[in-house]
């Protein structure tokens, strides 16, 4: 065997580096050979396009008994999105492979401070370094310190230069990291990571301008394929401190190794993740500043020992674009739509990246499902809730709309102890709250669901899970009906009693209204009257007025929740 332990690192050119940083940490503690197997993932991806590799752009390495190779799987596809993702995939294969043909086990650490764990052999695979608290991070800055001696330097001189430098203004490079980001958080198959509001970057700069007495001009990257000019409420943001000077409409075509020569000259840096955080440990000056993001992932903070003393870290909890409403919030979901890609491409990145993320999310939340695993038995609703994507007939739709798990379980309680055998609910949407009720009532029982929208707003959503819900446990379809009617509509020809109503519709004051009014006409005494978010504004306001025009004819059924309610009538 050539080499005692093998290292998988992931990520674009300041994961490369810092990765080094941290073999040569490694090999000096153990004397150990090292090789560090590179790919062609991420920003790779976006920026060089095979173009280049950066690793053999730069002075020639010579650490002892410290190397790297490239494993590449070239492919003909649009989407970076895709292409990460199979390569990803090789990447497992061929570690495996390895790991097999060298006798050498594979060890994955996640997410370490400074330093990779101490090996005696191995594969080290999907760890991650955070810090620079490491005997290599010194040893990588000084061999990279002369960048004149970068193999790249020549054509750079020749192509780019720094005639833009001016020294009567002071240079901040920018970074937003969104592309990849935006994706996963519209598809909700990310879990853990997050895009930077303009308001985080707001507070970065006003802090920079307190401190500097020059005027700023902006370089700012991110890894968006599209015309950097969409991101215009950042624009306004950056616009209020400084000039920008890059061509943002090419931001994607300039190289990796090309924006680190840059960086190498500018004065500040300021954004997320290693591609500031490389640059500015390389190159900073003693007047220089630097501001990073307190958090790499949710669940993973940047430690202010870890990093030079310095560095601003600055809180991002209360600055972060995690949902589908802070995307529509930004006017990012309509960059989404802008992607150049294909359906049955944009089919697989969704069926792989659910793939690669079920197995974490299942780990994390498996504790959290102990009530609803005593109580429900479906598999289609747990896995919907638990990786809130749900594939039918080659289509996959994203949940976003449901009640929550404690909810469904007051239904399930609420069904299991009065056993209704017919009951109405008003908002079908995704069919979470149907599916609760389906799973819960005998197998005798008729659920209604009235929904106007599903066809055209749901996409038949709702209509699907129910379908599967029924397969699963053997029902019939005499258990379930759709009235696709307005519930005025429908309260307007139904007079049929009902022993159970359910609402979930209307979350205006008079659609909520109309709601209670049409379920009090329909519900026979003793029936259940059950209501979900009642904390929201005009459905709180609504339900109050309610029973206070039926002051006595409803009963509160004691229940520890406060975000649904339930209620028997008495009379």
């Amino acid at each position: 065997m050539d080499k005692d332990i093998i290292i998988f690192p992931n990520g674009d050119f300041a994961n490369k580096l810092i990765s080094l940083m941290g073999a040569i940490d490694l090999q000096l503690r153990t004397k150990k050979k090292i090789e560090l197997i590179y790919s062609y993932t991420f920003n790779d991806l976006i920026f060089d396009n095979n173009k280049t590799d950066f690793m053999d752009e730069l002075p020639e390495l010579n650490f002892t008994n410290v190397s790297y190779k490239y494993e590449k799987k070239n492919l003909k596809i649009e989407s970076y999105i895709l292409s990460n993702l199979l390569i990803s995939e090789h990447l497992t294969e061929f570690s495996e492979k390895v790991s097999k043909n060298e006798k050498l086990n594979i060890k994955k650490f996640g997410i370490e401070y400074n330093q990779y764990p101490i090996i005696d052999s191995g594969i080290i695979k999907n760890t991650w370094i955070q810090g620079f608290q490491n005997k290599g991070a010194p040893l990588v800055k000084k061999w990279l310190q002369d960048i004149t001696k970068f193999k790249y330097y020549k054509t750079f001189m020749n192509e780019v230069g720094f005639d833009w430098y001016d020294e009567s203004f002071e240079y901040v490079v920018i970074y937003l990291e969104i592309a990849d980001l935006m994706i996963w958080i519209n598809n909700n198959t990310l879990m853990n990571k997050f895009i930077l509001k303009p308001e985080w970057y707001d507070k970065a700069l006003k802090i920079l301008k307190s401190k500097t007495n020059k005027p700023l001009k902006i370089i700012f990257y991110n890894n968006l394929r599209l015309n950097s000019n969409l991101l215009y409420k950042y624009l306004e943001v950056f616009k209020k401190y400084g000039i920008i000077i890059n061509d943002l409409s090419k931001n994607v075509k300039s190289l990796q190794i090309e924006k680190l020569l840059i960086m190498s000259k500018v004065d500040h840096y300021i954004g997320p993740r290693h591609f500031i955080q490389i640059p500015s440990y390389l190159y900073s000056k003693n007047h220089s500043i630097t501001i990073i993001n307190s958090h790499n992932t949710i669940n993973y903070p940047y430690r202010k020992q870890d990093y030079p003393s310095n560095w601003i870290i600055l809180d991002d909890t209360y600055n972060r674009i995690e949902t589908n409403r802070d995307l529509q919030r930004y006017n990012l979901d309509i960059l989404v739509g802008l992607r150049s890609t294909n359906y049955d491409e944009l089919l697989m990145i969704d069926k792989k990246s659910i793939k690669i993320t079920k197995n974490s999310i299942k780990s994390r939340y498996d504790s959290f499902y102990k009530n609803f695993n005593k109580s429900i038995k479906s598999k289609i609703l747990k896995d919907l809730l638990l990786f809130r994507n749900f594939e039918y007939k080659n289509q996959i739709y994203h949940l976003n709309s449901n009640i929550s798990i404690n909810e469904g379980l007051f239904l399930f309680y609420l069904i299991k102890k009065y056993n209704p055998k017919k009951l109405l609910e008003i908002g079908l949407a995704c069919g979470i709250s149907a599916s609760f009720m389906l799973v819960s009532m005998d197998k005798k029982a008729k659920l209604t669901s009235v929904d106007p929208f599903q066809k055209y707003q749901w996409d038949s959503f709702g209509l699907n899970v129910v379908s599967e819900i029924i397969k699963e446990n053997k029902l019939t379809k005499n258990n379930h009906k759709w009235e696709p009617l307005y519930s005025h509509r429908f309260f307007s020809k139904k007079n049929n009693n009902y022993d159970l109503c359910f609402i979930d519709g209307d979350h205006s004051y008079k659609g909520t209204m109309i709601d209670l009014e049409g379920c009090h006409n329909l519900l026979k005494k003793d029936g259940l009257l059950v209501i979900d978010d009642v904390l929201h504004g005009p459905v709180k306001k609504a339900l109050h007025d309610f029973l206070l025009k039926y002051n006595g004819i409803y009963k509160k059924i004691d229940y520890n929740l406060k975000t649904m309610s339930g209620y028997i009538k008495l009379k």
